[in-house]
């Protein structure tokens, strides 16, 4: 058998060797992909639902109370609105009950009628009359009802909740009423001393009067003493 030696020329063998040094000694490490940090990945996050908006009903005017001072208007629920002094400017008292009643007054001039009756002018919702006073004692004007409910059906009352068509039974049994030179006439929420006669003595308050047995109508300021 015939042995056979490859015998690669002196040339070839440098060009091998050569080829060999060119190639890296370890392969490359290829980047690794980054991967980013909690703070720099922002989640988001879901907005609670706003509250919703509660409005409040509003609030009605339910009663006009009157007293020897003042009128109090009292709204649902009970709530006092304002307290309307005697003392306050008509005008602006003519004002004030027509924003609570939400209504304008009908308005009449009054001519004078004798001696103790001034020329004025009166101010008329439903049932409610608001006249300037005649009694120069520090009020501006005076209220009388002669029904029991106004405007929108707001009611008018005087002390514990009397009101025209009140019988005089409810009447002689409020604390507040008391009795007068007439059997068809009676006082509420007096002040001063009724039996005190004497010079500066000047007790005031609302005044009722009385027809089949009912209040027929109650006003207020009233002088008990005053001339006319």
């Amino acid at each position: 058998m015939m042995k056979f030696r490859i015998v690669l020329p002196l040339a070839g063998i440098l060009v091998i060797l050569g080829l060999a040094g060119c190639l890296p000694s370890s392969p490359r490490s290829l980047p690794t992909p980054s991967t980013a940090t909690a703070a720099e990945v922002s989640t988001p996050t879901a907005s609670p639902d706003p509250m919703p908006t509660v409005t409040p009903d509003p609030v009605v005017t339910a009663a006009l109370i009157v007293d020897a001072d003042s009128i109090a208007v009292v709204g649902s629920g009970g709530s006092a609105q304002a307290d309307i002094l005697f003392t306050t400017p008509v005008a602006t008292a003519v004002e004030q009950l027509s924003n609570f009643l939400g209504a304008d007054p009908i308005v009449a001039d009054v001519p004078q009628r004798g001696e103790c009756s001034a020329a004025h002018t009166t101010f008329d919702w439903e049932g409610l009359r608001l006249q300037g006073a005649d009694q120069p004692r520090g009020s501006e004007f005076e209220i009388s009802v002669r029904a029991p409910a106004t405007v929108g059906g707001v009611s008018l009352q005087f002390s514990d909740g009397l009101q025209v068509g009140s019988s005089v039974s409810d009447l002689i049994a409020s604390p507040s009423v008391q009795s007068s030179y007439s059997s068809n006439i009676y006082y509420f929420d007096v002040r001063g001393d009724l039996t005190d006669n004497s010079a500066g003595s000047d007790p005031y308050g609302g005044s009722v009067a009385i027809e089949a047995g009912a209040v027929l109508v109650f006003s207020a300021p009233r002088y008990y003493f005053y001339g006319c």
